[in-house]
């Protein structure tokens, strides 16, 4: 927190700000019938409408909660919760010492826990505020389920949890890399760098969808990715459309694997607590849209 200011005014501003980490996933609809923002605000307002349960293992189960359309912005917002899935059989009667049958009220579920997020359909962007109750696995599957009950049977849909910059340099900066393989789809005209910019554009133009790529080095040597704009463009591109998988070796260590997927990204985001939907939006809107997009 700032220090107090003699203006009043400042300080009370400066009260109200705090910062919140959110894990981001790119949420892309490949269709020859429709797209751009519109396709993502139809595809939105389908999942609200079609309120699915998703079951995420273990008896527990994620859903909307609460979902709200911004009156002034492109923005929808709300909480999801996950919760208890509990059966009526074979309850445990530690007063009778036996097993019986219990009634549960059917719009009642225990051990619920909500998280608050944000879908930009400009950016086709689905962020949450992080929290360990919800693992990235979890969040993957339960948007990828909620999300396949809105499209069209000919439409596809590619989701991918944002990797962290430091997972992608440690695989650039390591001594020896002896394996990559990466899968990744090309992008929805997101805000690139130039090198993933070249293999973006060369998988639109060859009408390709999605890529699967394995290289593996000669005996005793490594694979030079700083000197590869395909192989670099395919692995910083993959940081947010894709994912990763690498075999690296650095000195006298021993050889590591890296999977990209195991270290999401955890963006930091400055908000103001009474206009946290509108800072989201700004700061997200200007990281991600590429002029492209307009």
């Amino acid at each position: 927190m700032r220090v107090r200011q003699s203006n009043t005014m400042e300080y009370k501003i400066t009260e109200r700000k705090k910062e919140i980490k959110v894990k981001i996933f790119n949420i892309k609809l490949i269709s020859k019938e429709r797209k751009g923002t519109e396709a993502y605000i139809q595809l939105i307002e389908r999942v609200f409408k079609n309120w699915p349960r998703i079951d995420v293992g273990s008896h527990r189960a994620i859903e909307f909660m609460r979902t709200i359309k911004d009156k002034d912005i492109l923005l929808y917002y709300g909480q999801i919760i996950k919760y208890t899935i509990l059966d009526d059989e074979n309850w445990y009667n530690r007063k009778t010492n036996q097993l019986q049958s219990y009634e549960i009220d059917d719009d009642m579920y225990p051990n619920s826990v909500e998280c608050k997020f944000f879908f930009l359909p400009e950016i086709h962007r689905f962020c949450y505020i992080d929290k360990n109750e919800f693992s990235d696995k979890q969040m993957e599957h339960f948007l990828r389920s909620s999300f396949q009950t809105a499209i069209n049977e000919s439409e596809e849909l590619k989701i991918d949890i944002e990797v962290s910059l430091d997972a992608i340099n440690e695989i650039l900066s390591a001594d020896i890399v002896s394996r990559l393989e990466i899968d990744v789809s090309y992008t929805n005209n997101d805000l690139t760098e130039d090198y993933e910019m070249f293999v973006d554009d060369d998988l639109k133009d060859t009408g390709v969808s999605s890529l699967h790529l394995v290289a593996n080095s000669r005996k005793k040597s490594t694979l030079d990715l700083l000197k590869s704009k395909l192989l670099k463009g395919y692995l910083m591109l993959s940081r947010k459309n894709g994912s990763a998988t690498a075999t690296i070796k650095n000195g006298k260590k021993p050889r590591k694997k890296i999977i990209t997927k195991d270290h999401p990204n955890r963006l930091s985001l400055q908000v103001d607590k009474e206009f946290m939907e509108h800072d989201v939006y700004t700061q997200m809107i200007q990281r991600y849209k590429s002029k492209k997009n307009e």
